[in-house]
């Protein structure tokens, strides 16, 4: 994944800042507006930055992962239901359903 930032024009174009170094090929825009922060309405709202070792901690395997049982006890399910998504498979078939439809 790529993150750049990019302005949309009044003519609704999107510019990026800098040009991309990927190769040629499909790709899929994920587009978030970035909103005013509360602090400062003049500038967009700023971006976490992690350290190396932040990142380094993040991504190390934890050496006693939780068991399914662990994992609904904590409350670590249904991060999908505000989006009104209760069937994670049917989700997803209707999503490359829908793909396959554009691409014809």
């Amino acid at each position: 994944m790529i993150t750049v930032k990019g302005y949309v024009t009044e003519e609704g174009e999107i510019r990026l800042e800098h040009p991309l170094e990927i190769p040629p090929g499909e790709v899929e825009l994920i587009i978030r507006e970035l909103k005013p922060s509360q602090e400062d309405n003049n500038e967009a709202e700023a971006v976490p930055t992690w350290t190396d070792e932040e990142l380094d901690e993040l991504l190390r395997p934890n050496p006693h992962p939780l068991t399914g049982a662990e994992i609904v006890a904590a409350g670590l399910v249904g991060g999908w239901e505000h989006k009104g998504i209760t069937d994670g498979q049917a989700w997803v078939e209707e999503v490359k359903r829908k793909r396959k439809e554009r691409r014809k």
